[in-house]
């Protein structure tokens, strides 16, 4: 079984709820990928979270509106919008791992090097949290 870690390119399922037994806030499952450990300031929250984890592997979490800067940093995570002060209640699942090639590294420190972390509108999650 492929676990994570540095440079492995992560895809996900994750259902969004507004409670730990719903998924009122997609009738599908969010997909998502990024490439794990590119971070200027080490893992993110949401990273240490999925450490050491496997393919097929899921977990729950909940995490309050106002927290999302902190918890996911750079990563482009696409939430439906909640209102400030509620709470995402996540279940995510790895779909797959792989190791990232050269390239798709580059792309992705090229995308995070562009936005410089300010809110310049570009839509790539490190400005911007949803």
């Amino acid at each position: 079984m492929t676990k994570i870690e540095n440079l492995s390119r992560i895809f996900l399922s994750i259902r969004v709820g507004t409670s730990a037994d719903a998924s009122d806030l997609s009738s599908e499952p969010i997909k998502s990928d990024f490439i794990f450990g590119l971070g200027t300031a080490g893992l993110t929250p949401f990273e240490y979270e999925l450490s050491e984890k496997s393919e097929g592997d899921e977990l729950n979490l909940q995490i309050r509106t106002e927290d999302m800067p902190q918890i996911f940093e750079h990563l482009r995570i696409a939430l439906p919008p909640l209102a400030s002060g509620a709470s995402y209640h996540l279940k995510i699942r790895i779909d797959s791992i792989s190791k990232a090639s050269a390239s798709e590294v580059v792309k992705a420190m090229a995308e995070l090097a562009g936005c410089g972390g300010h809110d310049c509108g570009c839509g790539c999650g490190g400005c911007e949290h949803h």
